[in-house]
């Protein structure tokens, strides 16, 4: 997201903004109601951090690889998803168009929209089909506010609130930065990456700073996320081997990974 390079590890600018848009200000040990602080948690595979108080978990089973994904403490689907990707596909794109003419079929989770198209206007739907792509059925959709945000020039980004029913049970409060990373001129290709939060309407307004807080904090080491991608995807590693694929363009996707309620 939005930050400096630098040696690699840095800040998602998103769940910055998250925090300011909330009217919090970063400041040393976060204190909640109840005298809960905020505490430094760090992935297994020490590809990202984040802090939380007690009662705040991770889900192992998804969370890795740069995406951290929180279940809160009062079940219902209440949770917050960080740095989690989906893929993008620009359908203007000249070379994707040349591609289709040739037979290629891109994968069935792959959401299409215009890489320079109006995400503010967009997000609704896109919220809804990106949803769809992993699984979920999201309904009851409601859009309270959403503005763009600043982002370096190749990259684009919407912040919005909301609630939605995404579990069936019931409405929660939605609080999401999404943005679109990494195009590629030449197929059109891209990233959808989301930070969000959900949170039941009985809890929303007792957690909302909470989330908030937790979002402002997390981190992720960008070069190490990569560095172990490239090894995985290489043409000579076991998965592509699996694959039978000997292209690491083609065996290298993208994996949506968020929780399932």
């Amino acid at each position: 997201m939005a930050s400096g390079r630098g040696d690699g590890k840095r800040q998602c600018a998103a769940g910055e903004e998250f925090g300011a848009s909330s009217g919090l200000r970063r400041s040393h040990g976060w204190t909640f109601g109840g005298g809960s602080r905020l505490h430094k948690v760090t992935l297994p595979d020490n590809t990202a951090s984040v802090s939380i108080p007690d009662g705040w978990k991770f889900n192992t089973k998804v969370s890795g690889g740069g995406t951290i994904v929180l279940e809160g403490p009062h079940g219902g689907g209440e949770g917050i998803v960080l740095n989690t990707a989906y893929s993008g596909q620009d359908p203007t794109n000249p070379g994707f168009q040349r591609a289709r003419q040739g037979g290629f079929r891109p994968p069935p989770n792959v959401v299409f929209h215009p890489h320079n198209g109006d995400l503010v206007k967009a997000f609704p739907d896109l919220y809804l089909r990106l949803g769809r792509s992993i699984g979920w059925h999201p309904t009851d959709l409601q859009i309270d506010r959403s503005e763009t945000m600043p982002s370096p020039q190749s990259e684009r980004c919407v912040h919005a609130t909301g609630h939605v029913n995404n579990f069936g049970s019931g409405m929660m409060e939605l609080n999401e930065m999404l943005c679109t990373v990494g195009f590629d001129p030449n197929t059109g290709q891209y990233r959808f990456t989301a930070f969000f939060s959900l949170l039941p309407n009985a809890v929303a307004d007792q957690d909302r700073a909470t989330a908030a807080a937790i979002m402002s904090s997390f981190k992720w080491d960008e070069a190490l996320v990569r560095a172990r991608s490239d090894a995985e995807m290489a043409p000579s590693s076991p998965r592509c081997a699996r694959a039978g694929k000997p292209s690491r363009t083609r065996c290298c996707g993208i994996t949506n990974k968020l929780w399932v309620n």
